[in-house]
């Protein structure tokens, strides 16, 4: 079973925090790194959490073509990973339905 993808699990994977300068902020985009105009994908693998600022900075770039480094690189979370971080940030109720089994 793998953890559904999702922007909200995107947002819990990287701890509501932008993946490009590290504001943490509610509210948040979701930037494709390699943007979808050039054939990138809507996967974990692909997709960061990022503020405003930084996905309308980087636009349709690579981050190395906008001068922006992630802060870690994105990954598709194991549903250990997955249940570590979020049974952490709140309750069993809320994992269960963000992994889709209640």
């Amino acid at each position: 079973t793998r953890v559904p993808f999702s922007k909200k699990n995107i947002m819990i994977r990287d701890n509501f925090t932008c993946q490009y300068c590290g504001v943490k902020k509610n509210r948040l985009t979701i930037d494709h790194v390699i943007p979808v105009s050039r054939s990138g994908k809507s996967s974990f693998e692909n997709c960061v959490a990022a503020c405003k600022k930084c996905n309308g900075k980087k636009g349709s770039k690579l981050p190395s073509e906008a001068c922006m480094y992630l802060k870690k690189k994105p990954f598709a979370p194991t549903i250990s990973e997955f249940t570590r971080i979020r049974a952490t940030k709140s309750g069993i109720f809320d994992l269960l339905k963000d992994l889709g089994v209640y």
